[in-house]
């Protein structure tokens, strides 16, 4: 028995930004490159909301540490890894950094500033965008295909650079 998968578009252009190339290729051919070409990424990805309408259903686990608001440091820190694992994933659609591969990576280098705003006592502010081959300073959850989206997620995503590089006075 032949089984068939009924998919519509919009499903289809949510899907598209993080498929693999056999997948876009089927894609393309099922709805027309034109129906699922998305603005830039950066046109798609303003919150952290979009990124999960990009990225699609989380698992059970996935949506408990996400809806955590506690006061567990430790937990605090998964969940802001976690988001931002979410946020390289969706505004790199979907390319896993390769280290072995000679490509740059590009990555933010902040300044720490003080700010009795902050619960920290302190904030980012964007120094440089890096780029940087196989001996990184960063880790591969932190980096960019280019230095356009590192600038971008700096710029919408800044509580969550803090709230992993950043540890919180208690």
């Amino acid at each position: 028995m032949k089984k068939q998968l009924v998919l519509n578009v919009d499903d289809a252009k949510r899907l598209y930004p993080i498929a693999p190339t056999e997948l876009k290729e089927m894609l393309e051919k099922k709805f027309g490159k034109d129906t699922l070409v998305p603005k830039k990424i950066t046109d798609l990805v303003k919150s952290f909301a979009d990124v999960l309408k990009i990225h699609g259903p989380l698992d059970e686990n996935e949506k408990i540490l996400l809806k955590y608001n506690g006061v567990n440091e430790r937990i605090l820190s998964a969940q802001a890894w976690f988001k931002f694992d979410l946020i390289n994933e969706v505004l790199n659609e979907g390319k896993i950094m390769d280290f072995t591969n000679g490509e740059g990576k590009h990555y933010a280098w902040f300044d720490v500033i003080k700010d009795n705003s902050k619960p920290s006592g302190c904030g980012l502010s964007l120094d440089v965008v890096g780029y940087t081959y196989a001996h990184t300073h960063v880790g591969a959850r932190l980096c960019f295909n280019t230095p356009e989206l590192v600038r971008h997620a700096v710029k919408h995503f800044l509580p969550e650079y803090e709230a992993i590089l950043i540890k919180y006075k208690q």
